[in-house]
């Protein structure tokens, strides 16, 4: 099919280069560019080999050829009839038309034609209307849209992420978004924009000026309203200024004063303290008295319960139990020397009395034997105690055993005193097992039982009450003075709160219990006076080791340790207050100084007297622009009327300083927004905004700086090649220039209207600009700019000799759309 094609398209050629004319005609020179491509592809495709490749490559071929016959046999027709050269070009233009429409039918088949002329044609339901005129562009249209943007654009779906992202950044800000060239940062797709601008310059314009409107809005957003004075900042640091130095003069004769006080209280409560010193010795004095008549009265009150248990002498009690820890001492008093200065003789012949010592003997019976001898009988009889003893006896025993035990400790003789102890145990055991039988004298013992083990042993025969009583048996006065009784129990280290809580069980039961826990007070804060230091002041350092050293003796006497706990909290709190006091004197001493030199130097200087604007850009102009704002912005916040001036002066310095005087560029004739001068100030001074303005007025600068990015870019993209309809436009130019040139103004003006009209009837050249309008549409909706952008375009087929013929004629882009969309 492509020969025939390419013969009628050679036919045509030739009948139309044929003729008696030495010379080309008009006609002949104005088709001969759009002839000699096709004739030259036709020949090519026609020496194909095989049949599915020569099908497939001369496909696109076929549809060119016969457009060039078409074009060849229109060119003869006109010759034959003696038409004039316009008629001659308009019919040649036709011709190929129509030879391209026909050579599709042949070439493709019925549905891809009915496809290209029915389906194509339909509206496409993803593409919006036209805001303006309501038409629904058809499928084909689209797909020319999405193939005139995807070719200008660098990277297509990246460029149309971008402009999503940044699309709904203006949604979000509720601002008008630029149009969509500048908004997908893509060179090639801005190009795009900046030819269409070019097309349609006032569309563009509105849209930009209502965008700088908004930039500008957003920087005008910073002033906290036209009301506020921003001389009032000047003003109260101004004041401010000038109030300090007498202030700070104020506050250091005052802090003086406090720390004299301070001190003061300090050195009276360590006189309180210092007045206890000496009196120990008199309180240790007082506790010994207390514990001796106190031990005198409660031994004599155990003495009389064991002894009533048995006033009669008649409550037996067997004496084995006692009979071997006898025998144990008695094998022991050979360690001792003389024996009777430990253990009474008659005392351990007393034990042994009592003890049973039966003897066997030789009874004569009356009777004799057959050899007349007396006849005997053994008898065993007892010849020694008794076997029991009366429980007054044993009782009485108590006192010679403690005795005798203090002795042997003394002695260093170990083994005697374990005997003895022993035979003690013995003797209080023989109390418990009484007490455990019932009766008169076992409710007796058991009550004698009860006070020692409930009141006498706690005291007086364990921990620190009982050595302190043995010590007293040693009748030593000399090893334990009055004056150190205290300290055997009120002492710190190991055992100290144990020793301290013997102690307060003696006072608790003693004649003056008041009294003597007085007493124990006035020992310890004795002892506490020596925490006073040289300079007069209790030391709180030394405070503190010295209650941690007796912290367990303390405890023994809660309403002692409470007021020392209390005094301790009140040496610490004065000692902070006077810290504290002083510290402050040294603070107002030290912003005294500063604020004399703030007055110099500091930025709170540039303030004084000065206009608020000029006062902002000496702050940016300084050497540390940051902690200057930062300065200001915090000495005017406790000021409202100052704060909200001093950022109304920040606001109209940056009004001034980040916008234009071109007004005509905003919608509403406010000052537009620049880009090179907002760029300058958020890389230099983001940082010192920060300290005036929050997130929110920060973040309206960063959306005026956008906003102007973005139409700034629109303007840099590179210029871009966008429709067939371009290039005959420009041949048209090209073609009024000629007529009007050779036949003269007015019928070479009507001969080149009448041209345009026939040329507006050719399929395709009107496809281009729908095209364009719909890309020009999508500039303005980045939703619908985002899906031409990524919505995948099949592929376009075109031998690299077609562009040639498209740039100068744009005759056959209509015809051949169709069969590309369906590649």
């Amino acid at each position: 099919m492509v020969a025939p094609s390419a013969a009628l398209g050679r036919s045509g050629v030739r009948v139309a280069r044929s003729g008696h004319n030495p010379r080309p005609t008009p006609a002949e020179r104005l088709t001969q560019p759009a002839r000699q491509p096709y004739e030259d592809a036709a020949n090519r495709a026609a020496a194909t080999s095989g049949v599915r490749s020569a099908y497939e490559g001369a496909r696109p071929l076929a549809v060119d050829a016969a457009a060039g016959a078409g074009a060849g046999a229109a060119n003869v027709y006109a010759e034959e009839n003696d038409w004039g050269p316009l008629a001659q070009g308009a019919a040649v233009l036709g011709g190929g038309v129509a030879g391209a429409a026909g050579s599709r039918a042949l070439v493709e088949g019925a549905p891809k034609v009915f496809n290209y002329v029915v389906r194509d044609r339909l509206p496409d339901p993803s593409v919006p209307a036209d805001p303006t005129t309501g038409a629904q562009p058809s499928r084909a249209t689209t797909q020319r849209a999405k193939r005139m943007a995807q070719d200008a654009a660098e990277d297509p779906r990246g460029a149309a992420d971008t402009l999503e992202q940044r699309a709904q950044g203006y949604r979000e800000a509720d601002m008008p978004a630029p149009a969509a060239g500048g908004l997908s940062n893509d060179e090639g797709y801005a190009g795009l924009e900046r030819e269409m601008r070019k097309e349609t310059p006032s569309r563009f314009q509105r849209q930009d000026r209502r965008v700088e409107q908004a930039a500008s809005d957003q920087v005008r957003s910073l002033s906290p309203g036209d009301d506020v004075n921003a001389r009032a900042s000047t003003e109260y640091v101004s004041d401010d200024v000038r109030a300090r130095q007498g202030a700070a003069q104020a506050r250091v004769a005052g802090s003086k004063t406090a720390v004299a006080d301070a001190e003061a209280a300090e050195r009276s409560q360590a006189d309180e303290l210092a007045a206890n010193r000496g009196t120990g010795d008199a309180a240790s004095e007082t506790i010994d008295t207390e514990f001796k008549s106190t031990l005198d009265r409660e031994r004599a009150e155990k003495n009389r319960q064991f002894e009533a248990v048995d006033p009669n002498r008649d409550v037996m009690r067997p004496i084995d139990p006692l009979a071997q820890a006898a025998q144990d001492v008695k094998d022991n008093l050979s360690a001792l020397a003389p024996t009777n200065r430990v253990l009474p003789r008659d005392f351990v012949n007393r034990i042994d009395a009592l003890v049973p010592k039966y003897h066997t003997r030789a009874v004569d019976t009356g009777l004799f034997d057959e050899s007349g001898q007396p006849i005997t009988r053994s008898e065993t009889v007892n010849v020694g105690g008794p076997g029991e003893a009366a429980f007054a006896d044993i009782n009485a025993l108590r006192a010679p055993l403690s005795d005798a035990i203090a002795q042997a400790r003394r002695n260093n003789q170990g083994a005697l005193v374990q005997s003895l102890e022993r035979l003690k145990g013995a003797v209080d055991s023989e109390t418990a097992r009484l007490a455990e039988e019932g009766g008169p004298a076992a409710e007796r013992a058991a009550g004698a039982l009860d006070n020692y083990r409930d009141r006498y042993a706690p005291r007086f025969v364990e921990g620190e009450g009982g050595k302190f009583r043995r010590d007293l048996a040693r009748d030593n006065p000399a090893a334990n003075p009055p004056t150190k009784t205290a300290g055997r129990f009120l002492r710190s280290g190991v055992g100290s709160k144990e020793a301290a809580a013997d102690l307060q069980r003696i006072l608790e039961v003693s004649d003056n219990p008041e009294q003597a826990t007085q007493a124990a007070r006035q020992y310890l804060l004795d002892s506490l006076s020596g925490v006073v230091g040289s300079d007069g002041k209790v030391s709180p350092v030394r405070l503190r080791e010295w209650v941690d050293k007796r912290r367990g003796a303390l405890d023994s006497f809660p309403g002692i340790r409470d007021e020392i706990r209390t005094l301790q909290q009140d040496v610490m709190n004065k000692r902070d207050a006077t810290t504290r006091l002083q510290r402050e004197l040294e603070q107002a001493t030290g912003d005294m100084k500063r604020t004399e030199r703030e007055l110099q130097d500091s930025a709170l200087s540039i303030m004084v007297d000065a206009d608020p604007v000029v006062a902002v850009r000496r702050v940016f102009g300084s050497k540390d622009p940051k902690a200057a704002m930062r300065e200001i912005t915090r000495r005017v916040s406790p000021d409202k009327a100052a704060s909200e001036g001093w950022r109304k002066a920040v606001a109209d310095y940056l009004a001034q300083t980040v916008t234009s005087g071109q007004t005509a560029k905003t919608a509403e004739g406010g000052r537009p927004a620049s880009l090179s001068q907002l760029s300058d100030l958020f890389e230099k001074h983001t940082d010192v905004l920060t300290e005036v303005y929050g997130p929110e007025q920060m973040n309206a600068l960063r959306r005026a700086q956008m906003a102007v990015e973005d139409l700034a870019r629109s303007q840099q993209g590179k210029a871009q090649s966008t429709t067939t309809a371009e290039d005959v436009a420009r041949m048209l130019r090209y073609a009024e220039i000629g007529l009007k040139g050779t036949f003269g103004g007015l019928r070479g003006g009507n001969m080149f209207r009448n041209l345009r009209l026939a040329i507006k009837t050719i399929p395709g050249l009107d496809s281009d600009a729908k095209a364009a309008e719909v890309v020009r549409q999508s500039m303005f909706d980045p939703e619908l700019a985002a899906h031409l952008l990524r919505d995948p375009v099949p592929p376009a087929r075109r031998a690299g000799w077609n562009r040639r013929l498209m740039g100068l004629l744009g005759l056959s882009e209509g015809a051949r759309e169709g069969a590309e969309a369906e590649d």
